[in-house]
């Protein structure tokens, strides 16, 4: 067989192609089109896939605050947050947090109201060092105090950060979720 004596087709062939909207397609024109439309309708699925209520943070807090109050845990305000997290609780559109006085214990509840996208990764940072530093602590003799740490809740929804741990942070979780849908 001699490869210099095979003729190549380059005319085009006529008819081959999708109809849409009274023109014809190649089809890998047609194939681009589906894949654009695909990808936003992924886009859209992903980007409601989080959604919720813009409620105000006040509400989160009254509606946490028995449930803190009984489980024995106290309000803390922005030293605290400084402290726990090594963040600014100003660059936040709000903030409910409610900590332990008891060193033994390790309850602890942190909801944020975000107002970027990017603090996300900020405060998912700065949950999973304090969780690290508080398994470290624990380590070896608070084995109770170390499956809680181990077990922590830690949820991002719409504009909102959640983070529990405790014996009741699935209760937490669900009191949360109650009052952003």
């Amino acid at each position: 067989m001699n490869l210099h004596n095979i003729k190549k087709d380059t005319k085009k062939r006529k008819g081959a192609g999708f109809r849409l909207f009274g023109g014809k397609l190649s089809g890998l024109r047609a194939a681009e089109i589906f894949l654009v439309f695909f990808l936003l309708i992924y886009m859209a699925l992903v980007f409601f896939r989080g959604n919720s209520q813009d409620v105000d943070i006040s509400v989160i807090s009254e509606a946490m605050a028995d449930q803190c109050s009984e489980d024995g845990l106290r309000s803390g305000d922005t030293g605290t947050f400084k402290r726990y997290f090594g963040l600014d609780s100003s660059q936040y559109e709000g903030y409910v947090m409610y900590i332990s006085d008891n060193l033994m214990n390790v309850d602890e509840l942190l909801i944020v109201k975000i107002s970027d996208v990017g603090q996300l990764n900020e405060l998912e940072d700065a949950v999973n060092a304090r969780l690290a530093s508080q398994i470290q602590n624990f380590h070896g003799y608070g084995t109770n105090q170390e499956a809680l740490l181990q077990n922590a809740v830690v949820r991002e929804q719409g504009r909102y950060f959640f983070y529990a741990v405790s014996g009741q942070a699935e209760q937490w979780e669900e009191i949360f979720l109650s009052c952003i849908k």
